[in-house]
């Protein structure tokens, strides 16, 4: 067992990697200290939530700190939006609270060569206060790490993959989860962003997409680019209203005939079900077992949405060759809901595993459960902690 094996590194103990964490980045006694004034970067959903959260608990919030110069001089709480050019003038010694996840690492980089003194990454916040500072992707993505049964199954994942690149990508994701060193997400990041990966993905005329979270039509675009618009048929599963209008657009303008937009989530049982629609990439299924911390992080327009499993909604029709799920944390349903047709018929699978901290392996140990045949490959599509997906052929 070498010091850079997976086994070796996850039976060290928590505290190992917290004092580890806590060594590399600011004093933690800086942040939610009701004696000490803190700045927020980033005035979006993230950031909102996470001023509103720190002056709940009667702790300053001096700024909020964003590159949208639209919303410079608003207030959120009694915090004022405020320039990056501000804020260096002002608040290079103030411990500075990194509240975003798609721009973690650029927003990072520039505090650290403008000289902050004392910037918490997202990451390292959310293990260190995961009421106050929400965020639903990392949201025990550190703690996971230390289950004995989940290392079982990260063990367990790591045999079943037989790439060698997709078990680099593995353990750099692990390392990374770790360490919080985002040298571990570039040596996971694959070089091109593509779903339809054709050195994995042998793709013909006659495919049925079955497009689970469709957002507003950029799977079906890149699926048409790579197929040259030769396939059968693509349905298009979106309950957000706003995403599925621009879906139907996008019907129309290529082929409304072949591709079907279908106004409902996908899940492992036909019903109903509360929804958080945000008119975006984050609009989700609430789901009652999750914490208030999901539901807090995700606020949106709550409403009731139609559901229906691919087995179902498949029953009477011609069964899809490849099924594609980013459907922000209900994969784990939906392919259950699938699995008649995956038992049956076998088709390629493109499916988001970063959306809950087990998923990375449990999405994949339940795929190669529900059918054995698969050969699994991972790939990580940016330099944050999302778009990871697993693809089964």
């Amino acid at each position: 067992m070498t010091k850079n094996s997976l086994k070796y590194l996850l039976e060290k103990n928590k505290n190992y990697y917290l004092s580890q964490l806590q060594e590399h980045f600011p004093p933690r006694e800086l942040i939610c200290n009701r004696n000490i004034p803190c700045v927020v970067f980033g005035a979006a959903r993230m950031g909102k939530i996470f001023v509103e959260n720190l002056q709940a608990k009667n702790i300053k919030v001096s700024a909020i700190v964003d590159n949208n110069p639209k919303l410079h001089d608003r207030k959120i709480g009694e915090a004022k939006i405020i320039s990056f050019v501000t804020a260096k003038k002002l608040y290079l010694a103030t411990p500075i609270l990194v509240a975003s996840l798609m721009y973690e690492s650029e927003i990072y980089s520039l505090l650290k060569k403008a000289g902050f003194k004392y910037i918490y990454p997202l990451g390292y916040l959310n293990i260190l206060y995961p009421d106050i500072f929400i965020s639903s992707e990392y949201e025990n993505t550190f703690n996971s790490l230390f289950s004995k049964r989940n290392l079982i199954d990260i063990l367990q994942t790591e045999q079943i993959l037989t790439e060698s690149n997709s078990k680099k990508i593995f353990e750099n994701l692990i390392k990374f989860r770790l360490s919080l060193d985002k040298k571990y997400i570039k040596l996971a990041q694959s070089s091109k962003k593509t779903y339809f990966d054709e050195s994995i993905l042998k793709l013909n005329s006659q495919e049925i997409l079955a497009d689970c979270g469709a957002f507003d039509g950029d799977t079906v675009l890149s699926f048409c680019k790579t197929v040259k618009n030769k396939f059968m048929k693509i349905y298009s599963f979106e309950p957000d209203t706003a995403n599925y209008i621009k879906l139907q657009k996008i019907s129309r303008k290529i082929d409304h005939k072949r591709i079907i937009p279908i106004k409902r989530g996908v899940f492992y049982k036909e019903g109903t079900i509360d929804f958080s629609e945000n008119s975006s990439v984050d609009s989700r299924i609430i789901k009652k077992n999750l914490s208030n911390n999901h539901a807090a992080g995700n606020a949106g327009k709550t409403k009731s949405i139609r559901l229906s499993s691919l087995d179902f909604f498949f029953r009477d029709k011609p069964k899809p060759t490849i099924i594609k799920m980013d459907i922000e944390g209900v994969e784990r349903e939906a392919l259950l809901g699938a699995k008649k047709i995956i038992r049956q018929t076998k088709p390629k699978l493109i499916i988001s595993i970063y959306h809950h901290a087990a998923d990375l392996w449990k999405l994949i140990l339940l795929i190669k459960k529900l059918n054995p045949s698969y050969k699994l490959f991972v790939r990580h599509y940016s330099n944050e902690l999302v778009d990871t997906i697993c693809i089964a052929v």
